[in-house]
């Protein structure tokens, strides 16, 4: 047995036991991988349905009230509506903000041109896992939301169209948690 691996070229031997680490990290790297996979997956897609919510006028405001106190009231108020889905963000008070000020120029503006958008709701299509890479991926969802649409007179109006939103989450505390949505619904319609 000496014999033979004294004959052997110990450079082939280190090179196979290179190899054979190699192979084992990637696999064990893409069995972690593919669990994260499932589990920001789903979570996309719990998300996407929950977060409607933001694309709705707030209900306790009045919708036939054309005064400028409006402003004052309305991003409170959106910030309320928001607050069930809060645990999807990351522990920071400005990134769970960021995706309500994000909707709020879109309701100022609808408030103002009379469509105030008082239903929404989202169907998720395909959800891609574009990256995961040292604690932070991104997942493109893309939906079909249906929008019903109030004005002062009370007259009802739907639009529908395909939605893309782009997450960027990050693993904080032993779970994944959203730190940024990027979501074409509010730029699906023109309202400036």
């Amino acid at each position: 047995m000496k014999k033979w691996i004294s004959q052997v070229n110990r450079g082939i031997i280190l090179l196979l036991a290179v190899v054979l680490g190699v192979a084992i990290y990637i696999f064990a790297d893409t069995l972690k991988a593919n669990k994260h996979r499932t589990v920001l997956r789903d979570l996309a897609i719990q998300y996407t349905y929950d977060s409607s919510i933001l694309y709705t006028f707030p209900q306790d405001l009045d919708l036939n009230d054309r005064s400028t106190k409006i402003r004052d009231v309305l991003l409170p108020s959106l910030y309320e509506k928001a607050e069930p889905i809060y645990h999807y963000f990351c522990n920071n008070d400005t990134v769970r903000h960021a995706q309500v000020d994000a909707t709020y120029n879109y309701m100022y503006v609808s408030f103002i041109s009379d469509m105030i958008p008082v239903s929404c709701s989202r169907t998720v299509t395909k959800v891609e896992v574009e990256e995961i890479y040292r604690g932070s991926a991104t997942v493109c969802v893309y939906s079909n939301a249906v929008i019903e649409f109030q004005d002062s007179e009370g007259k009802r109006s739907t639009r529908e169209a395909q939605v893309q939103d782009i997450l960027l989450f990050v693993y904080q505390d032993g779970e994944w948690k959203i730190a940024n949505d990027s979501c074409d619904l509010t730029q699906m319609y023109d309202y400036y």
